[in-house]
């Protein structure tokens, strides 16, 4: 079979071209497909606006992501604290200082706490039989063996002796000095 020539009249061809003279395009717009009806090619930018859409994959994937890096976000947080107190408290949880609170001495106070039980203990070095030990709060809830419990001291009701403050879950509580029996739980208690 012999090749035909072909005719078609220019008014009824499309001519769709490809817009190729990168120079003449800004930033912000791309090319495109221009329509021309004649013989004589048209190449102009044209604006085009970016259009975003969600592709079904990735938003199943990041419903599924996302939850699953909060929780290991929340893990590697709990870990980190449990960990910092590890180093500053040590396991059992444990704190010590030492001060004079009118006994004729320093004290060296101990704050243990013992698998959630707190005991604060009082040690004069130089009488040791007039040590105490003072049975502090019982912690609930998970983890209550791992969080640490602290003492300050200040004079807290004027009598110009330093009371015991311990310190454990965000709670504070008082025990009031008395030189003879030694540290009692402000309203009531051991």
């Amino acid at each position: 079979m012999q090749g035909r020539p072909t005719t078609r009249h220019p008014s009824r061809y499309l001519d769709f071209q490809h817009v190729m003279d990168k120079r003449s395009v800004q930033p912000g717009t791309s090319t495109r497909m221009v329509r021309s009806y004649s013989d004589h090619r048209q190449t102009e930018p044209v604006q085009i606006k970016p259009r975003w859409r969600i592709r079904p994959l990735a938003l199943i994937g990041a419903v599924i992501l996302i939850p699953i890096g909060s929780l290991l976000l929340l893990a590697v947080g709990n870990w980190w604290r449990v960990t910092q107190d590890d180093w500053s408290y040590g396991r059992p949880r444990t704190y010590q200082t030492a001060i004079d609170v009118g006994r004729g001495e320093m004290s060296y106070f101990t704050v243990e706490n013992l698998d959630g039980h707190i005991v604060i203990t009082e040690k004069l070095l130089g009488n040791l039989k007039n040590s105490r030990i003072y049975d502090g709060p019982t912690l609930g809830g998970e983890q209550a063996d791992l969080t640490p419990a602290t003492i300050k001291f200040a004079d807290t009701n004027g009598d110009s002796r330093l009371d015991l403050l311990l310190e454990v879950q965000g709670i504070q509580q008082t025990w009031l000095n008395d030189p003879k029996e030694g540290f009692k739980l402000q309203g009531g208690g051991s």
